[in-house]
């Protein structure tokens, strides 16, 4: 199986387009559903969404059209289908109306996806989708998923971060902190529980204990990157607390872990220099 990654570009439709065509839905929002996206000839791509076990949210390219007379005329097909990953974006596409996937000559749900489903009710299929539905931030759906694996096995690799990162997101930074705590005993040096631990802490106002807890992810952790964005994350924190005498001392810790050139080591000589006016 071909897995190409997806740059998507974003074009308005064309005139002839918009009554049949509305590019409105993110990737996300249209899984298992037909979708077209404009190429610069002003034919149009089409192909089928759905989420793979290994790839993620991807695309089954299946062809190209154009609306004449306001027909969909699908080009002549090859049998090979391309498939093709797509990245986190904010792009927006149009989901081919189910009246219309006559005209090109297509069923509303492939014959391949029966079998692929079919085959892949799996407790990691079930993992994979709440994976995906987190990335993309559609984390409500993200738990139905999730919900489902804990069923079966509450101890599934990587099932607690997934659920604190559902919550941490939908803002019940409670929740989040019962699970982290329990998984953080479990894996001490891992660098993103650490970061959603402080992110957590510091979104339910206690600073102290989010700047206690990011000492300790940034001694635990072996990522550089992630100590840099935790001790960023503290110095934003007593940036917006108007602190400076704990936003100097976390910038320069922050500084001790992100490159020179990163937006964020420019953002905190922003920040010094704002808090020096007070």
């Amino acid at each position: 199986m071909k897995y190409l990654l997806l740059f998507v570009f974003s074009y308005c439709l064309p005139s002839m387009a918009q009554d049949a065509l509305t590019s409105d839905k993110t990737f996300i929002e249209c899984e298992d559903k037909w979708i077209a996206m404009l190429n610069k000839d002003n034919s149009l791509t089409y192909g089928f969404v759905y989420i793979d076990t290994q790839a993620g949210l991807t695309l089954d390219v299946a062809g190209t059209f154009k609306i004449v007379d306001n027909v969909f005329v699908p080009s002549k097909r090859e049998n090979s289908s391309m498939k093709v990953r797509i990245p986190l974006n904010n792009n927006k596409v149009a989901i081919i109306p189910s009246e219309r996937l006559k005209e090109l000559k297509i069923d509303s749900v492939p014959d391949w996806l029966k079998i692929y489903k079919g085959e892949n009710t799996s407790v990691a299929r079930w993992f994979r989708l709440g994976f995906t539905y987190n990335l993309w931030e559609k984390c409500d759906q993200a738990l139905v998923y999730l919900d489902k694996v804990k069923t079966i096995d509450p101890n599934y690799k990587g099932l607690k971060f997934e659920y604190a990162f559902a919550y941490n997101v939908l803002k019940q930074f409670d929740k989040a902190l019962v699970v982290l705590n329990d998984a953080i005993k479990e894996n001490p040096k891992d660098c993103y529980l650490h970061k959603e631990i402080v992110f957590a802490q510091m979104n339910l106002k206690k600073p102290e204990l989010a700047a206690a807890s990011a000492k300790i992810g940034i001694e635990a952790c072996n990522d550089d990157a992630i100590k840099g964005e935790i001790a960023y994350n503290i110095s934003q924190q007593y940036y917006l607390l108007k602190d400076k005498e704990a936003f100097k001392k976390w910038e320069l810790e922050a500084k001790k872990w992100l490159p020179s050139d990163n937006v964020w080591f420019k953002n905190l000589g922003i920040m010094n220099a704002e808090l020096n006016k007070l």
